[in-house]
């Protein structure tokens, strides 16, 4: 699915165990593998703290509670949800569709999850795709709508049992403009997929799971000896990187400091990337890859119909163009002692 070579889409039916979908769809994973604050990852996030380690635009975007004010989607380009119509997809997916990847989920979380008592708790987080749309001519074809979602924005949210413990990551597709709410009920299009991704959250991890902006500043900034210029920005990766729940935070530091790879090579960079690999414990500094292509090739079935015969699958080819200021290649670095 990231590139024509060897990465499709397979159908699932309704009901089928589809982990990252509402079960229509399954996506082939190829490569790929809270808001609480907890001062065991770090000091306080505090109003004060937060004016030490700020300049420039992101001084100028920090709330009264020391808090950045985030984007949301853009007001043009694709219709994406709101925050609001995301959050009310969300409420609906645990008892809806939990039980279908309970054991994965529980496996993830390492206890059990009442998916009935689940609900969404802490801070809405937007994820940006270092993507451009697709052409609206091209999503037309449900399927080339399904591929639009994998590589599109994302909602972020947490979902907290009675006691507002963080138990699931929920990723929910800001292109997930084809669902409805009937009687209480999501209900979507025969075909379709990649509306949803979930993660089980580790028992006491919820702070590292995906940090809070605020959180992923302080760190990059006590770690660079530099301070935040911009505010913070979450992209979500390639799927060969991970999933919707494994985004990265773009750090913009005031000046450039040396990084060195895992190959031992030094470089200047002024951007630091920030965020937690599957199955990793926690959160690794990146850089943008030296090469990064301006765009993608990305096939998906372009014969499948309701009620039409099977036979071979037809492949379509499309180009997705990168956001030029935005990477989809990274390097983990390390920060040489000073």
């Amino acid at each position: 699915m990231h590139c024509a070579r060897n990465r499709r889409l397979r159908l699932a039916h309704r009901g089928a165990r589809a982990r990252p979908t509402l079960g229509l769809l399954a996506l082939l994973a190829g490569s790929a593998c809270s808001d609480r604050q907890d001062a065991t990852v770090g000091p306080e996030i505090t109003p004060n703290l937060m004016s030490t380690i700020v300049t420039g635009r992101a001084a100028a975007n920090l709330d009264g509670n020391g808090r950045f004010r985030l984007k949301g989607p853009p007001e043009s380009g694709a219709r994406q949800l709101a925050e609001r119509e995301a959050k009310a997809l969300a409420e609906l997916w645990p008892e809806q569709f939990g039980a279908w990847i309970r054991p994965a989920l529980e496996r993830e979380h390492g206890g059990s999850i009442e998916f009935a008592l689940l609900k969404v708790c802490g801070r809405p987080l937007y994820a940006e795709s270092p993507f451009e749309p697709f052409d609206s001519d091209i999503i037309t074809d449900p399927m080339a709508a399904v591929a639009q979602r994998v590589f599109g924005p994302w909602w972020l949210f947490n979902l907290c049992n009675a006691s507002d413990i963080p138990q699931v990551s929920l990723a929910v597709s800001a292109y997930s403009t084809d669902l409805t709410i009937k009687d209480g009920r999501l209900d979507g299009p025969v075909l379709g997929g990649e509306w949803f991704s979930a993660e089980g959250i580790p028992l006491g991890a919820a702070d590292e799971f995906i940090l809070s902006p605020e959180r992923s500043a302080e760190r990059v900034a006590s770690q660079s000896k530099r301070r935040i210029r911009d505010v913070p920005r979450l992209i979500i990766p390639l799927r060969r990187e991970g999933f919707p729940n494994h985004p990265y935070w773009m750090l913009e530091l005031e000046e450039s400091v040396s990084v060195q790879s895992k190959a031992g090579h030094l470089r200047e960079e002024n951007r630091l990337y920030i965020g937690r690999r599957p199955t990793g414990h926690s959160n690794t500094l990146a850089v943008a890859a030296l090469d990064q292509p301006a765009e993608l090739p990305i096939s998906y079935p372009s014969n499948i119909r309701v009620g039409a015969p099977k036979g071979p699958r037809e492949y379509r080819v499309v180009r997705a163009r990168r956001r030029v200021e935005l990477p989809i290649s990274y390097e983990p670095v390390t920060l040489p002692a000073r």
